[in-house]
């Protein structure tokens, strides 16, 4: 009867880990990484690379609405 319990238990354990225990693993690996890395460095306008972006949209370039997510505005560049 001790074997059927063990068993019962571990495959109870296998998906109450696959539901819970791997998020609250991931949660505290997480936070320890956090712990031992530096804060990231403020990205200047030099450092920032230019970007293009090219959207493929046929007499849509009034209808399309561009964010540039505090991104510089002078390192974009837009085609249509």
């Amino acid at each position: 009867m001790a074997t059927l319990e063990v068993i019962f238990f571990i495959l109870l354990a296998i998906p109450a880990y696959a539901y819970l225990g791997y998020g609250v693993v991931l949660f505290f690996a997480v936070r320890i990484v956090r712990l031992f890395r530096r804060s990231p460095e403020l990205l200047r306008v030099e450092k920032v690379p230019a970007v293009t972006v090219l959207i493929a949209a046929y007499n849509e370039k009034n209808q399309v609405a561009i964010k540039t997510f505090e991104f510089h505005s002078a390192k974009i560049k837009i085609f249509f």
